[in-house]
């Protein structure tokens, strides 16, 4: 009789593990507006879009282009970082999350082109408005630049859109 309710216990957590599973994505995919406040007071607006794919319920990896514009000193940089992301999945409507990216920029205005690193770490939330699909309220990150030997401390803030893709 205990051989028998212990076999029982062990399906039902293998199914129910299964069934919680099926909540998480396999990948998401996010789009949105960009401001970027950098060292010095200027304001930097753009877009930029992600691609995480989840090894798991907590932990994924990210990949992330963003781009913005200075109008006024005919400046834009665009950027490329990859890294881990760390995703709390305990809230079926809110889901926060925070990243460390590593990767590039190329700036360009006024006569200069020039290649450097960027880091950016930070984090935001999620919320959820179908099964599929999410708005991103914030993602906030602090961005280390290093170009042409000068290093920027910068501020960004991003809001958009999450499609979220298959299931895990």
């Amino acid at each position: 009789m205990m051989r028998k309710m212990l076999i029982v216990l062990g399906l039902v957590l293998l199914v129910s593990g299964t069934a919680m599973a099926q909540d998480n994505p396999k990948a998401e995919i996010f789009g949105g507006y960009t401001y970027l406040r950098l060292s010095g007071g200027v304001n930097c607006h753009g877009g930029g879009g992600s691609v995480a794919v989840n090894a798991n319920k907590w932990i994924g990896f990210v990949g992330e282009v963003g781009v913005c514009r200075v109008s006024s000193l005919g400046f834009h940089a665009v950027s490329y970082q990859f890294g881990p992301k760390l995703t709390y999945r305990e809230n079926d409507r809110v889901t926060p999350f925070a990243q460390v990216l590593f990767g590039g920029v190329h700036v360009a205005g006024g006569g200069v082109s020039q290649n450097g690193f960027e880091m950016t770490a930070g984090g935001g939330f999620d919320v959820k408005v179908a099964r599929s699909f999410a708005i991103r309220l914030v993602d906030v990150g602090y961005v280390l630049t290093r170009v042409g030997g000068v290093r920027q401390n910068n501020v960004r803030i991003a809001a958009g859109i999450v499609i979220r893709l298959g299931s895990k």
